[in-house]
């Protein structure tokens, strides 16, 4: 029996691959069959703290922004690549973390971002995503890389976030580039 090792950029084009199909639960639910029940329901209780977590502070910013499932093959292709990336480095224990040192084998809610990659941190350590406001990185799409006027001049960066299980990747992207629900 041998033994393969792809790389992370592997494993998020293999699992682009499969989602794109839209075969993504079939594939969850039989993975389910190798993994111990009790780590799937932490997996299963992280994912739906997240979900929890979103919702609430979206509440709090106001009527009309809401949560919203959208269909994997609907994602911008860079976004949902870079979400799988980070899934699978952060997985592979290859991704760069918070001194709290989250790990898939002790799964709870984590975050990452696109404009900080490779970098998964827990909800205390949100921060470290952190952009100066106004900045240009601040005003940088994420999907085209072009730096925007700011909200000042009508030329803004749209906030977005992807939730996997329980890995919450934000992004944010020029009016060119929103692809979201919104649009």
């Amino acid at each position: 029996m041998s033994s393969t090792t792809h790389s992370p950029g592997e494993v998020a084009t293999l699992l682009d691959e499969i989602l794109l199909t839209g075969n993504g639960q079939a594939f969850a639910d039989a993975c389910r069959q190798f993994v111990p029940l009790g780590w799937a329901d932490q997996v299963d209780a992280a994912a739906a703290e997240l979900i929890a977590a979103w919702r609430a502070a979206l509440a709090d910013l106001g009527e009309g922004i809401t949560l919203a499932a959208t269909p994997y093959e609907r994602c911008a292709p860079w976004a949902g690549l870079g979400t799988l990336e980070t899934l699978a480095r952060w997985s592979a224990g290859s991704a760069s973390t918070c001194l709290h040192a989250p790990t898939i084998l002790r799964p709870e809610v984590v975050h990452a971002a696109a404009w900080r990659p490779g970098l998964v941190v827990c909800s205390r350590c949100q921060h470290l995503l952190s952009l100066r406001r106004g900045s240009v990185a601040d005003r940088r799409c994420d999907g085209c890389t072009r730096v925007t006027a700011g909200p000042d001049y009508g030329d803004t960066i749209y906030a977005g976030a992807i939730l996997v299980g329980p890995l919450s990747w934000r992004y944010g992207t020029c009016a060119d580039c929103r692809w979201d629900a919104a649009r």
